[in-house]
């Protein structure tokens, strides 16, 4: 993401779940999933993510750069 690769970022989150279902930064990996879609171009898988985070992680300290104007961290 921090290379503006949000492909390559995406492709990174999926190997790391894969190796790790449920692991310990599984609230950040969704913030990160939530900015490499937008980078990516996909604003809904975006906003499904950022819904995901906000469903099982209500209190993220994420939500709130992630929600508010611009919506990066």
């Amino acid at each position: 993401v921090q290379e503006g690769d949000g492909n390559a970022a995406l492709r990174e989150l999926d190997a790391y779940e894969a190796r790790s279902p449920r692991g310990t930064f599984e609230e950040e990996g969704l913030a990160l999933r939530v900015r490499a879609l937008r980078l990516s171009g996909d604003g809904a898988g975006a906003a499904r993510e950022l819904a995901n985070l906000a469903s099982r992680f209500p209190a993220s300290v994420h939500l709130a750069a992630l929600s508010g104007p611009g919506g990066a961290l």
